[in-house]
């Protein structure tokens, strides 16, 4: 006995309407029923989440970028006399100033590599959340399962931004201290 009706699941929301369109043209076939509106509307939400997630990531980049500053200025500001002996013993400014900027890429890329553990963690949560859900909801956990390649990519990506961020937030805060004590760095 032939079942009178079948599930196609697509991997690309941008091919079901092709899907669709070529099922139906098959000989036997009385109904093709895909949810269209439905489709439409969850690449909408899609675009729109893309556009809030890349907001947060600028307010977190901006934020971390401040903290790294105040915090480099704070333990500059803490080593002034050691940074005043070094400069009277003949020191130059790269040598004084560089274990600051080395400390601020290195707060950054910490701070990077929290962010990716968290993130890894908040994904296989929701994951296993979703996949005991509906099928629409299954479908969503088959979407989030990273590939080899994003498991790869993205740490590095969030490390070297992270490092980034630090190495700004510092040549920052050194720029503002050496201005402070009257040279240029």
């Amino acid at each position: 006995m032939v079942p009178t009706r079948h599930k196609v699941k697509g991997r690309k929301p941008q091919k079901v309407p092709i899907i669709a369109q070529q099922l139906s043209q098959i000989e036997g076939i009385d109904e093709v029923i895909y949810l269209d509106e439905e489709l439409q509307s969850l690449q909408e939400i899609n675009r729109g989440l893309v556009w809030v997630s890349f907001s947060i990531i600028a307010l977190l980049g901006m934020t971390s970028l401040a903290v790294i500053t105040i915090t480099i200025r704070l333990i500059a500001i803490a080593r002034r006399r050691e940074i005043e002996i070094m400069q009277l013993v003949g020191a130059t400014s790269a040598w004084i100033y560089l274990p600051f900027i080395l400390q601020g890429m290195s707060f950054g890329v910490v701070g990077a590599t929290i962010a990716w553990l968290l993130i890894v963690s908040i994904e296989h949560f929701l994951v296993n959340l979703l996949a005991t859900g509906p099928d629409l909801l299954k479908f969503i956990a088959t979407v989030l399962q990273p590939q080899p390649l994003q498991l790869l990519i993205m740490p590095l990506l969030l490390m070297s931004l992270g490092g980034l961020v630090g190495l700004m937030g510092s040549f920052l805060a050194v720029h503002q201290e050496t201005l402070k004590l009257g040279k240029n760095l």
